[in-house]
């Protein structure tokens, strides 16, 4: 591109107040490896649905009983999920379909490993711990080294066999200092617009 334009995120028009921030839940977003984008761009040979949902398990388990929390396991809409995955995370976890704010907002952490939610995340300055695995093939863990070369967040393999949960936890409340500057790096273009206020008035300056 000869020029590009800077304008500000469509998150800038958060208003933190409509929700009460709170700590009471612990929140998946999954990203949804059984979405029909899977398989139109020939990614399922390199993606292991099986064993990548089966080592999350074992590790969101650990974090809801050190952290005494309920964990909303939060489905993709529009994926299709294998009914022996779906029958071992409802047994362990709440699982709903789709995000909603409130859960965002309720939540001591945000748990991912990719999702476009990540900006608002960011926004509204909640915790985030990335998970990674071989069992998510290369285009997805590459997805999230570039978000990582972005932004220091707590990044996590689940391919290990152990983990140090208090440094993981650690890791993700230090990630919070490093959010007021990617913020202003790449969402924020101008505080004193909104998102249509900025589109509006670079219109106008062209």
């Amino acid at each position: 591109y000869k020029n590009l334009i800077r304008i500000n995120s469509l998150y800038s028009n958060i208003k933190n107040a409509k929700f009460t921030k709170k700590n009471k839940i612990i929140t998946y977003i999954d990203s949804g490896l059984g979405h029909p984008d899977v398989k139109k761009l020939n990614l399922e040979q390199d993606i292991k649905i099986f064993e990548y949902y089966k080592k999350l398990n074992f590790f969101l388990k650990k974090i809801k009983n050190k952290k005494k929390k309920i964990i909303y396991f939060c489905l993709h809409p529009k994926a299709k999920y294998p009914s022996s995955i779906l029958q071992l995370l409802k047994k362990n976890f709440v699982v709903k379909v789709g995000i909603k704010d409130s859960y965002l907002y309720n939540s001591e952490f945000l748990i991912l490993n990719t999702s476009s939610l990540v900006n608002k995340i960011i926004f509204i300055k909640k915790k985030i711990i990335i998970v990674n695995s071989i069992n998510l093939g290369n285009w997805i863990n590459k997805k999230i080294l570039n978000l990582i070369n972005e932004i220091k967040l707590c990044n996590i393999n689940l391919d290990n066999k152990f983990f140090d949960y208090n440094k993981i936890f650690k890791n993700s409340f230090n990630s919070l200092k490093y959010y007021d500057s990617y913020i202003k790096n790449n969402l924020t273009e101008d505080k004193t617009k909104n998102y249509y206020e900025s589109i509006k008035y670079k219109l106008n300056n062209l």
